[in-house]
């Protein structure tokens, strides 16, 4: 019996694991979010083997939360392969800091490859800072050529859209930090998937994070059949609440911002707007869920609020 072995290098980690029934599907295929979840896995294997724990880098109120991944599936691995598993920096751009893997099986085939963007976040004010603003080590960049879609933003057209339900965010869900794993994600994402894309194995995979979920979160989901593959979308719900409301007992009118800019992807979030425009179409009360829903067109990115009664507002945001 062999041992697997672990790495650590100036610029990366490497790290041998075998896949077992729990990473795979009813056809023995490695999920996507097995995937998924070896991406921040391994991110943080690097970074506790130099010493920068989770809660050093807590205490130092500097941690990087996953923005964006890619992962391109060159041939599915299975129940029972040996991976070959490297992370590598891969430099910054703007707000993210980019980190790289490779999954190769033991004949040095490569499998798997992916791409992530990462944020830099105070996590007692929640303030997202520049990848520069980060102290406890120099981030690193590297030339490897790596052969993944680059990460993107991901938008949906706003018509043409499939209802795929809602799903709550349950206890088994959650990660250390009380939100719902970046790994589940994907999970989620099949459960809701067409039957006829289910049963089909991806070769692409991308995903965007927004805002983090919590315990009793509803999402919920649509999806977009286009000529680049199957979109799902959610930005999640919004209950009224006590202090939200005036003196007339409704939803006060300047706090429809904060909920449009809480519900914003993160990449608009930290821009300063040129524009903002808002309709108001009917009050809402204590004890109302508006369900969320956005699209980033030409002009800007449009929020749009639906109540219990119907759409309580539409909100134009331009940048």
């Amino acid at each position: 019996m062999e041992s697997f072995k672990q790495k650590l290098y100036e610029n990366g980690y490497f790290r041998q694991e075998e896949l077992v029934f729990w990473d795979c599907d009813r056809e023995q295929r490695v999920r996507p979010a097995a995937l998924l979840s070896r991406l921040g896995a391994f991110a943080g294997y690097d970074y506790d083997a130099r010493g920068l724990t989770h809660e050093v880098l807590w205490a130092n109120r500097e941690v990087f939360l996953l923005s964006r991944a890619s992962i391109k599936i060159q041939d599915c691995p299975h129940a029972g392969d040996v991976l070959d598993i490297t992370t590598w920096e891969a430099g910054a751009k703007a707000a993210h800091m980019g980190r790289n893997y490779e999954m190769r099986d033991r004949q040095g085939r490569l499998r798997v490859s992916a791409r992530t963007d990462w944020i830099l976040v105070d996590p007692e004010t929640r303030k997202i800072m520049r990848p520069s603003a980060f102290t406890a080590k120099p981030l690193l960049s590297s030339d490897r050529p790596l052969d993944c879609p680059e990460t993107r933003k991901i938008v949906l057209p706003k018509e043409g859209r499939e209802d795929l339900g809602t799903r709550t965010v349950r206890w088994s869900d959650l990660d250390g930090n009380g939100h719902l794993f970046s790994g589940n994600y994907a999970d989620i994402i099949w459960d809701a998937l067409p039957e006829d894309l289910q049963i089909q194995t991806p070769r692409e995979f991308q995903i965007n994070y927004s805002r983090e979920a919590v315990l009793r979160d509803t999402l919920r989901l649509e999806g977009f059949r286009g000529e680049a593959g199957y979109f799902v979308e959610d930005l999640g719900t919004r209950t009224v609440r006590w202090s939200d409301l005036d003196g007339n007992g409704h939803l006060f009118s300047g706090n429809y911002a904060d909920i449009i800019w809480d519900a914003l992807p993160e990449d608009l979030q930290i821009q300063t707007p040129r524009e903002f425009q808002i309709n108001y179409s009917r009050e809402a009360v204590l004890g109302d869920t508006l369900r969320l829903e956005g699209f980033r067109g030409e002009a800007g990115y449009f929020v749009e609020g639906l109540g219990p009664r119907g759409a309580c507002f539409t909100a134009l945001c331009a940048f």
